[in-house]
């Protein structure tokens, strides 16, 4: 996506009253245009569900959602990133505070090879929150622990 275009999505996304849910699949966005989109989606007063299925996110838009939710909880509700090139690499350090997001209830990782580290802190997530509804960790390429992990987190919600 070239950079006008981005800027434009950018401004514009914070105008639109009504938004509640932005797709942006398979559109060649990288990870710095991610999160300058996350950014401004903080900023529309209606969105609460946001997916990036097929992009090329990594640890600056990784670092920023989940920083964004953990500042503002109330806003997003739905994060979606399937299938989203080398995001699975950097999820290790920014899950690791997923338990003091509040409202989240959809969370979508599927075709992302996530590590243990990633599996634990979003298995200690589903401990807390009494909001998660739908996960998708399916061809995660999960480990025997993280999956325990996961386990372990739903058992005890």
């Amino acid at each position: 996506m070239p950079d006008n275009q981005m800027k434009a999505i950018c401004c514009t996304i914070p105008l639109i009253q009504d938004l509640t849910h932005l797709k942006l699949e398979n559109n060649n966005i990288n990870d710095f245009m991610a999160a300058a989109i996350m950014i401004s989606c903080f900023m529309s007063p209606s969105l609460q569900g946001l997916e990036f299925r097929g992009n090329f996110l990594r640890s600056s838009a990784s670092n920023t959602i989940f920083q964004l939710m953990k500042d503002q909880p109330n806003v997003i509700q739905e994060f979606r990133v399937p299938g989203s090139m080398h995001v699975g690499e950097y999820l290790d350090f920014p899950t690791k505070d997923m338990y003091k997001l509040g409202n989240l209830h959809s969370l979508d990782f599927s075709n992302i090879p996530i590590s243990i580290q990633a599996a634990k802190n979003i298995g200690h997530y589903m401990v807390f929150s009494k909001k998660l509804r739908f996960l998708d960790v399916s061809g995660c390429k999960l480990a025997y622990q993280g999956t325990r992990y996961l386990v372990d987190g739903l058992n005890r919600n």
